[in-house]
């Protein structure tokens, strides 16, 4: 039996259909990172509650295309520093409304694995114009290779290629970058080697030249300080970093087990104030399919305040509400835990997916078939703009309808303390989790 026949009948009762098996049929041949990852999130999506009419064409290409290349075994087991501009927007939000401490005039704050460009801090940097704001990666590299099309290289001081990237809103061009990796990498190289001559200056400050549409860059992340505006090549267990009022790291624990995580929690005290916060998460472009961790600095350690979630988990048109590395994965045990429950609610989740089937329908965004099963998107359709947008549609048309403080209802009828938080999302006091079943132990 293939590893997709097996984890079709697994985790769907065999019932995935035909183009949805043909689209990920590659995924058979896959390295193990790639088959782990798809089986951890079947095993969520059975958990959840999905049946394999809710797994759509879309989803499965993805899956088939891209998985592969973007999971860290593509880029040399190193963390992909995937950023977006606008991807932070609710979650600043939150650092600015929230109920235990707010980011105000005066304060510090540190982003931790900000990525390059670092475009999520720099968007907190115009939103927060009094606010000291540090970008830490140790992923920052010394030279930056970008294209006309936007596609980019970073490479380290020695020349040494660190990672490549395309434009994340444009999936068909991600597929060509990655079709031939190696091809990709020699591009960039040749490209460097070739500019690298005409960059002088000082080499610890930022200098750039540019040559028929292709522009080189050393020490990039500097381009973008400002007054308010610093950036540092650190990361989690780092010293001399200072101290802040908040710090954040989105989009990088999932890459790592609970042991990791755990020692973030025992270090991030030291980079923090009394009374300050840390928030832990995962999102995607504009603050979609987020989910949240939300610590604070009490007596010297960090005590959990809340875990929160998007309503677009609660039936996921994207892969990110299920992405991690690691089975021990505390978010995703977290969601699996919330979304269960609220799902288990029969006449919630029959009106909440039959609202959904509307709102996909007339985005033709993977719309519901006269077979039951969710589709692909209309050929008409296939845009950039609508697979960035699509999530964003539908979940801010399910929030001004009221289904997230429906969905805390149906936590709080479970036992457990929820609210709707000031951004919209639902959460809940992680005290009332028990995560053990979702875990696995």
């Amino acid at each position: 039996m293939t590893f997709l026949n097996e984890m079709n009948e697994t985790y769907f009762d065999g019932g995935l259909s035909p183009e949805v098996l043909g689209l990920m049929d590659s995924i058979n041949a896959e390295r193990p990172e790639v088959q782990a990852w798809v089986d951890r999130m079947c095993r969520q999506m059975r958990r959840q509650r999905f049946g394999a009419r809710d797994f759509n064409q879309f989803k499965a290409w993805v899956i088939g295309a891209l998985l592969s290349k973007i999971l860290p075994g593509a880029w040399g087991g190193a963390v992909p520093p995937i950023t977006a501009e606008g991807r932070h927007a609710l979650i600043d939000d939150y650092q600015e409304k929230n109920q235990w401490r707010r980011l105000g005039a005066g304060d510090r704050f540190l982003d931790l694995g900000c990525g390059f460009p670092p475009t999520t801090t720099i968007d907190s940097g115009h939103r927060f114009p009094d606010v000291q704001i540090t970008g830490a990666d140790p992923s920052f590299g010394h030279y930056l290779v970008r294209e006309e099309s936007g596609d980019y290289a970073c490479f380290d001081a020695s020349g040494e290629l660190l990672y490549f990237q395309g434009d994340m809103a444009d999936a068909e061009r991600w597929e060509a970058l990655y079709a031939d990796p190696e091809a990709t990498r020699r591009r960039f190289g040749d490209r460097l080697t070739s500019m690298l001559p005409r960059l002088g200056g000082d080499m610890r400050g930022f200098a750039s030249v540019e040559r028929d549409g292709v522009t080189l860059s050393r020490n990039p992340v500097l381009e973008f300080a400002t007054d308010n505006l610093s950036f540092t090549q650190r990361g989690i267990g780092s010293d001399g970093l200072g101290t802040f009022e908040m710090a954040r790291c989105f989009n990088v624990l999932c890459y790592f087990d609970r042991t990791f995580r755990d020692h973030t929690l025992e270090w991030i005290p030291s980079v923090l104030e009394e009374g300050g916060l840390f928030l832990a998460g995962m999102d995607w472009t504009r603050t979609r399919h987020a989910r949240m961790a939300v610590y604070q600095k009490e007596d010297g350690r960090m005590v959990p305040r809340e875990f929160a979630f998007g309503l677009e988990n609660i039936r996921p048109i994207e892969l990110v509400t299920w992405f991690a590395l690691h089975d021990d994965d505390y978010d995703l045990a977290a969601l699996a835990a919330t979304v269960a429950v609220i799902r288990a609610e029969e006449a919630f989740t029959r009106d909440f997916d039959g609202r959904m089937d509307e709102l996909m329908g007339e985005l033709g965004y993977c719309a519901r078939g006269e077979d039951g099963y969710l589709g692909t998107i209309e050929e008409s359709k296939m845009t950039s703009e609508l697979i960035d947008s699509a999530s964003e549609i539908v979940g801010r048309a399910l929030e001004e309808e009221g289904y997230a403080e429906r969905a805390a209802e149906i936590l709080r009828s479970a036992g457990h303390d929820a609210w709707v938080n000031c951004v919209g999302h639902v959460a809940v006091d992680p005290a009332t989790l028990d995560l053990t079943v979702q875990e696995g132990r």
